[in-house]
């Protein structure tokens, strides 16, 4: 609770929603997979064979079991919304499956199978290209428990929910399509469900999947059951909603700052934010709605002061949108 509001108060009146300190690596830990996180992430032991494969996928775990193994995460979320006292909305969020299958598999980002010098991306890949059916069922599994986790999250407190797709950009389009748009739809499609049959109201919910930016992709994000869609820093926005088209009117759309900006000094910064919103630069025009956001994480060493400046700026130029 504590690190989720560090920011909240050093940067009172300047932010419009927190979101929970977690990590999208604890489904596999739910799962049984241990995690080394410094350094890391590492997995010291991923699934290298079938074998594996299979038994994680027949690998029982009930909804009373996730919530009492992830219940410290509920727990946070409880707190630190009795901590917002609903001044802003709390986010949740959850690793896409594509990007936990990424992981499980290879053993952590720069790793390969056994010990080879291919990335980690080559050895999930070649899960998928030479085991598409069992990989099919793993990711399937996946998006089970990660809608689960968002619902209990929901159920907690959160507002709001977000999932992240990190590596959707490593994937061709067709192995994009096949293994990694599917499971995110599916995630939000149990989410939608299952808090209908517990008659709880459903709350916005985000996707990002980063470097899926083809025109088509852009698209198919767009209408998989979504209330927004964050885009990356490698995208211009005035380039993401001309291929949008008619859908740039019922999603809204979240980013998209390159994070390395809050490297530079105030005045870099403040440029920078000023390009996101104008025009000749490519930039989202005024579309509404639209979460100010960076186009990722926020690299370490930045200065906090430059985040100041960053969010500042944002709401300056929010001011000139909404006057003109």
């Amino acid at each position: 609770m504590e690190v989720t509001m560090q920011p909240i108060r050093r940067y009172e009146g300047l932010l419009d929603g927190a979101i929970i300190f977690s990590d999208i690596l604890v489904i596999p830990q739910a799962l049984d997979m241990e995690v080394i996180m410094n350094p890391g992430p590492i997995f010291p032991s991923p699934i290298t064979s079938t074998e594996q494969m299979e038994e994680m996928i027949n690998k029982t775990i009930t909804p009373e079991e996730l919530k009492l193994k992830l219940n410290y995460v509920y727990e946070a979320i409880k707190l630190t919304t009795a901590a917002l006292e609903n001044q802003i909305p709390l986010f949740g969020f959850v690793g896409a499956p594509w990007t936990l299958f990424a992981y499980m598999t290879s053993g952590g980002s720069g790793s390969g199978l056994n010990g080879s010098k291919a990335t980690s991306f080559d050895t999930a890949k070649s899960w998928i290209q030479m085991e598409p059916q069992l990989s099919s069922r793993l990711l399937e599994k996946l998006a089970r428990v990660c809608a689960l986790h968002l619902v209990n999250q929901i159920k907690a407190g959160c507002q709001i929910v977000q999932v992240f797709d990190s590596w959707a950009g490593e994937l061709s389009d067709y192995d994009f399509t096949h293994f990694s748009l599917p499971y995110l739809r599916m995630v939000s499609t149990l989410v939608k469900e299952n808090l209908a049959q517990g008659s709880i109201a459903p709350v916005p919910m985000v996707v990002f999947a980063k470097g899926a930016n083809l025109p088509h992709q852009l698209r198919q994000l767009a209408e998989s059951g979504y209330s927004a869609m964050s885009l990356d820093w490698k995208v211009q926005p005035a380039y993401a909603i001309e291929a949008l088209g008619a859908a740039s009117n019922k999603i809204a759309l979240q980013g998209n700052l390159d994070p390395a900006v809050l490297h530079t000094n105030h005045e870099t910064i403040k440029k920078y934010v000023r390009l996101m919103f104008t025009k000749e630069a490519g930039g989202f025009l005024g579309h509404l709605p639209h979460i100010t956001n960076l186009g990722h994480g926020i690299t370490p060493g930045v200065d906090p002061e430059a985040m100041r400046t960053f969010l500042e700026a944002v709401h300056e130029e929010s001011a000139k949108i909404r006057q003109s």
